[in-house]
């Protein structure tokens, strides 16, 4: 299997056969960009859910990448969450996908479950350069990284 998931513009049955997307990594991709997103904005599946009339179950499979999600419903959860619906294809638009953008993709969004990760990052945003310093310096002694 290619490293590379190849989007080509499907014209004519030859064209159409070449367009076959590994399914799993945009589904993984899409899904891991919803869940940053929503996290983002600290809401919950279950919320996501019924702003876009499904159970947080489906939430979770389109995240987790096990469940296609429709354009309209996409659409839908990019309107109750509340962002540009480009994010999700902005890695798809120069017509490739590699498997490692979609495992940092999925690796971020992890990331992002961790307690406190987004609090840490707006309050880190909200910082003066020099303040911001101090504090990496702070993390890198705590965490015993030598940075």
């Amino acid at each position: 299997m290619s490293n590379v998931v190849r989007l080509v513009p499907a014209v004519g049955d030859e064209a159409r056969d070449e367009a076959i997307v590994e399914k799993a990594s945009v589904e993984a991709m899409i899904g891991a960009a919803l869940r940053i997103e929503r996290l983002r904005v600290r809401m919950s599946q279950e919320n996501l859910g019924d702003g876009v009339g499904v159970s947080f179950q489906q939430v979770q499979k389109w995240e987790q990448g096990k469940n296609r999600i429709s354009v309209s419903r996409l659409l839908t959860a990019a309107a109750v969450i509340g962002f540009d619906p480009g994010v999700f294809v902005t890695d798809l638009y120069d017509g490739t996908l590699t498997e490692g953008a979609v495992s940092a993709r999925a690796e971020a969004a992890k990331n992002f479950d961790t307690l406190g990760v987004l609090e840490l990052c707006r309050l880190f945003n909200a910082m003066t350069a020099k303040q911001r310093k101090v504090v990496l310096s702070l993390m890198r002694e705590l965490a015993g990284d030598d940075g």
